[in-house]
């Protein structure tokens, strides 16, 4: 994941098929294993997923601080069928 950029315009369905592969591999090693994802975000990527699925639990964190929200952290969240938690100010 270290090598995935960050900063604006983050390459989510990169970083989050790096992350299916991970837990792919994961659950091979120990079934069973209960996983969590949790996706940090202020939502300032230019993708969504689309027909992704993170195994175990996940939940988006909204980090947008700006006055006038986007909402894309919640659409994030929609897509993956995520839990949503709005970081308040």
């Amino acid at each position: 994941m270290d090598a995935i950029p960050a900063g604006g315009g983050t390459p989510l369905v990169q970083a989050l098929t790096q992350a299916q592969t991970m837990q792919e591999s994961a659950v091979r090693k120990t079934p069973g294993l209960n996983l969590r994802s949790y996706i940090i975000t202020d939502g300032k990527t230019t993708q969504l997923p689309q027909d992704m699925q993170l195994m175990g639990q996940v939940a988006v964190i909204d980090i947008e601080q700006s006055a006038v929200k986007h909402g894309r952290a919640i659409e994030i969240a929609k897509a993956l069928d995520a839990d949503y938690y709005p970081l308040l100010a």
